[in-house]
């Protein structure tokens, strides 16, 4: 990480109180490698973020980034607003515009998600996105989950700092208040767009806002602090949660051998071991660490049934973009896009996360299709009796969400000569001939056979 040299404080001395040292000392210790970008709406919590860091010594690397949804009839002129405000600070700035489409967690949810998607998009790994939230936003925040029937993580509300859609997310400003925000822009004569939309008390966060919390403030003179200690304390057992969760989650994974799936897989055997308590734990702490957004405790139970049924069953079901599936007592995670395989007239070659691979020598005129390609509903290996496709494909333990497009070497009139073997497969013969074997292995993993 490049050491960034600073004077003792870049704020002025008429803010240089002790939450404004704090939040300078946390940004110094903080700093990713890449770009610093500001996600500016030119509300004033962005405003005062950018002006702040725009008059720091971080300034060479600071970029704005604004997102117009597209849901305001002003958001022409808020992109418009924003952009000349970040030339006046001479930050060079971004104006994303994106489609919000509303779907299952509302508009609010729906108008979230499309904007990360135009930060993942602009983003590098070693990036950084630093985001104006203040601790009455985190107040909020709690509140609305609470309602929500939320766990220990979701309780924690929102980190000052963490991992999040491949770049490091930064919230310098989380331990000040709104008011010390607004005193700021004061201060230093700055101006701001006032969203007509935040006061909307149909949008939970706002009915919060503006009725839910200021009679508790006003009747508990200490609850405000007490109430982000809780959150910090959360935050911290949800930490050790996870920790521990981690200790019992790495021996029930375990390298998938199979295209199109993520690179570990989940032994439901061993789950089952575990203590009824802990399988909805030890479920969403693997998918907590793909990245995926985790269902609700009544769909993941729901789920966790269907997980238990019989072994002739295929239970599967749809997380995000991505599709679980159950097979032969493992748990598998299928991300988008699908595998589809192109015919292929050389080898090796990519396909999925790995590579496929011939041993021995590519007969005259051959080539390797998908399996739907076949006009042959049979097929005969070496020392084996001729069966059914659908027979085979049982033997072999393909899962049936890949046999229409697993790999076939096909000669020159398209009969079979070998199907793939992935790594569990060596001593199954799926070739007309030992001479040739065709299999497919997971890049940096022990090649099959």
């Amino acid at each position: 990480m490049p050491t960034v040299k600073m004077p003792s404080s870049w704020c002025s001395s008429k803010l240089a109180d002790a939450d404004w040292a704090e939040a300078e000392q946390w940004m110094r210790a903080q700093l990713p490698e890449g770009r610093l970008w500001v996600a500016f709406s030119g509300g004033l919590d962005s405003t005062v973020l950018l002006h702040w860091l725009a008059h720091s010594p971080l300034r060479s690397r600071l970029h704005a980034i604004h997102v117009h949804h597209g849901l305001s009839a002003n958001a022409d002129d808020w992109l418009a607003i924003c952009q000349r405000q970040a030339a006046a600070w001479q930050v060079p700035f971004v104006g994303a515009r994106v489609v919000v489409q509303a779907g299952g967690d509302g508009l609010e949810g729906a108008a979230r998600q499309a904007r990360y998607a135009a930060f993942k998009q602009q983003l590098k790994a070693a990036d950084g996105l630093l985001l104006g939230h203040h601790c009455d936003d985190q107040l909020e925040t709690f509140a609305q989950r609470w309602l929500r029937g939320t766990g220990v993580r979701g309780l924690g509300a929102m980190h000052r700092s963490h991992q999040q859609h491949g770049f490091k997310l930064l919230r310098p400003l989380l331990r000040l208040s709104h008011q010390q925000l607004h005193d700021y822009a004061q201060q230093h004569q700055l101006t701001w767009i006032e969203d007509e939309s935040n006061i909307d008390t149909q949008y939970s966060r706002n009915w919060w806002r503006h009725h839910g919390l200021p009679p508790i403030w006003q009747r508990f003179a200490k609850a405000k602090p007490a109430a982000l200690r809780t959150i910090e304390r959360l935050q911290q057992d949800a930490d050790a949660l996870e920790q521990l969760l981690q200790q019992q989650l790495l021996p029930l994974l375990s390298v998938s051998p199979w295209p199109g799936t993520v690179n570990e897989r989940l032994d439901l055997t061993q789950l089952w071991q575990q203590p009824p308590a802990l399988h909805s734990y030890l479920l969403r702490q693997w998918w907590q660490q793909q990245g995926l957004a985790l269902p609700s405790q009544a769909r993941l139970e729901a789920w966790l049934a269907m997980l238990q049924a019989s072994a002739d069953k295929q239970p599967s079901g749809t997380l995000g973009d991505y599709t679980w599936a159950r097979y032969q007592n493992y748990l598998y995670l299928l991300p988008p896009p699908a595998t589809d395989l192109a015919p292929l007239t050389a080898l090796p070659n990519r396909w999925g996360e790995g590579e496929l691979c011939l041993q021995g020598d590519m007969p005259a005129g051959a080539c390797v299709v998908p399996a739907q390609a076949l006009q042959a509903n049979h097929f005969k290996p070496q020392g084996r009796p001729s069966k059914r496709l659908k027979l085979w494909w049982q033997s072999w333990g393909i899962p049936p969400w890949l046999r229409a497009q697993w790999p076939v070497l096909v000669d020159a009139q398209q009969q079979p000569l070998a199907f793939a073997r992935a790594s569990e497969q060596t001593c199954r013969s799926m070739e007309t001939d030992h001479s040739l074997r065709l299999y497919w292995r997971r890049l940096g993993c022990d090649k099959s056979g």
